[in-house]
């Protein structure tokens, strides 16, 4: 965002769209309406699941467990990940089977979405690893989890990935989408092939992107393999000391289950990003992105029974306020009328 922002001639000469006119610009997008509806579909169902989740994860029963307060930290990255990751690319790429859309046809308003959308997916790796280092300590040494997680202590944990975003936002190079590949990309004209035309090298792959996505892989792989390891060694042995309960049990596969998909992300993500790869890997990067931000969602409906009867009850109380309001109102008619004939 600083080019932007502050360093014009670097943003001009790195994201300029004067080489091409915009008729030639559009030329290049590849319109499929099927893939549109393919990013823009599950993302509206994300969103409606999602928030009521955030919503009860509010209640004092669960925002007392530090777990839950990582994961609505995590929910709250999400909503506005699948906003940027699904909604807006199924538009564009809706739009591109009637105008083209590249790149170059929206220049400052795609430019601002990667910025966010790079720095939203930063805030989402460091809270999962957060979140597994959480779920590592909570089985493997109570004592240490509780000294580092217990009560408001967690809110702490917050400050991390809120900064590691913010730095991609303001500083890195953003990944842009366009509709040539359906999918992000660090150079803002990949798959764009003209006479005379260049692509600056400078801009791709961005290296600190890269390492976030290899060093999430990495720890995630290395702090589930520990949980993996200890809860079967702890299964084995039922009589032992440290028995693991069924809510321990039931929270890590959730954590597991969203930190898989992240994973599985930033290792698509390194591979399209300095290999050259087939669009149908792309797509599916693109796809396990948007799981990635609103997956969580679902694995909580599935999963959580706890969130399943709070939200039940949520929409119950919603309905039943609804339903009373007609009555009320009749009542404080049929009152109004009374005093009018008395």
């Amino acid at each position: 965002m600083e080019r932007l922002l502050f360093k014009k001639q670097e943003f001009e000469e790195l994201y300029g769209c004067e080489r091409l006119t915009p008729e030639q610009w559009n030329s290049f997008a590849k319109p499929d309406i099927w893939i549109g509806l393919l990013y823009l579909i599950p993302g509206v169902i994300y969103l409606i699941l999602y928030f009521p989740c955030l919503i009860v994860m509010r209640e004092k029963k669960f925002s007392k467990h530090s777990c839950y307060k990582l994961m609505f930290l995590l929910g709250f990255f999400d909503v506005f990940g699948v906003i940027l990751s699904a909604i807006i690319p199924g538009i564009q790429t809706f739009q591109a089977a009637f105008s083209g859309e590249v790149f170059c046809s929206h220049r400052i308003f795609n430019y601002i979405v990667g910025c966010f959308s790079t720095g939203l997916w930063g805030c989402t790796c460091l809270t999962c690893i957060i979140l597994a280092f959480n779920r590592t300590l909570d089985l493997l040494n109570p004592k240490i989890w509780e000294k580092l997680f217990d009560g408001k202590r967690t809110y702490f944990w917050y400050v991390p990935p809120v900064f590691w975003g913010g730095y991609f936002v303001l500083f890195s190079y953003p990944h842009v989408y366009t509709t040539i590949a359906f999918a992000f990309f660090f150079d803002p004209y990949h798959g764009i092939e003209a006479p005379g035309f260049l692509h600056n090298d400078a801009i791709r792959p961005h290296y600190v992107h890269s390492t976030n996505n290899i060093g999430t892989t990495i720890l995630l792989i290395a702090m589930y393999s520990i949980l993996c390891l200890f809860m079967l060694c702890k299964t084995k042995k039922a009589k032992g000391a440290m028995k693991i309960t069924q809510t321990q049990k039931m929270i890590f596969i959730q954590c597991f289950l969203l930190c898989v998909i992240t994973l599985t992300t930033a290792s698509i993500y390194v591979i399209m990003q300095w290999i050259n790869t087939p669009v149908w890997l792309i797509v599916i990067g693109q796809i396990t992105w948007q799981g990635a931000h609103g997956g969580a969602a679902v694995i909580y409906i599935i999963l959580n029974k706890s969130l399943q009867k709070s939200i039940k009850k949520l929409f119950i109380l919603r309905t039943l306020f609804k339903s009373s309001i007609p009555k009320i109102k009749v009542k404080s008619v049929e009152i109004s009328r009374q005093k009018n004939f008395s």
